[in-house]
């Protein structure tokens, strides 16, 4: 449903039955419920998910360049460039994967286009419990001092607790 078909549905909102009578409200008042129902109708895109990094990257940008500038620099990508942009002699470079093909460029550079003129959300990193299988107890890791006891996908492979038949693991919103 788009911004026309919304002011047409409220136009034809009726008045409110109470008790088998309608009373009718005209333009002065409406449901407040129906309204909101009929606004959750509205189509609206979805916010890309970026990783931390290419956040930063975003806002960088955008703390800068307007919205079409923060686009050229995207999509301008592919053709001779890559990810980067300059302030003030400063160049910021937005990584890519070695081998990445041409579709997952255009789906980076979408998401990527999406993020400056829809805004985003930052994909949020998992972590993970670790317990030893036989005893049930929980494991960590002391590390510079401080006990660890919540790891990272990369960590789990780090500190050898990718072994499942040993180790249990389980997901833990911190």
């Amino acid at each position: 449903m788009n911004k026309q078909e919304v002011i047409e549905e409220i136009k034809n909102l009726e008045g409110l039955t109470i008790l088998d009578k309608t009373i009718n409200f005209d333009s002065e008042m409406i449901p407040k419920k129906e309204v909101f129902n009929i606004i959750n109708q509205i189509d609206e895109p979805e916010k890309p998910v970026l990783t931390k990094e290419e956040a930063e990257w975003v806002d960088k940008l955008t703390d800068v360049y307007d919205v079409p500038d923060a686009l050229y620099y995207i999509t301008r990508c592919g053709y001779g460039y890559g990810l980067t942009f300059e302030i003030c002699g400063k160049t910021y470079e937005l990584s890519l994967e070695d081998g990445i093909t041409y579709g997952e460029l255009y789906k980076l550079k979408e998401r990527l286009v999406n993020a400056v003129l829809y805004s985003y959300e930052v994909d949020k990193v998992k972590y993970y419990e670790v317990y030893q299988k036989r005893t049930g107890a929980q494991l960590g890791v002391c590390e510079h001092g401080e006990d660890k006891k919540w790891f990272t996908d990369e960590e789990l492979e780090v500190y050898g607790f990718n072994n499942l038949d040993e180790y249990g693991v389980e997901e833990v919103d911190v």
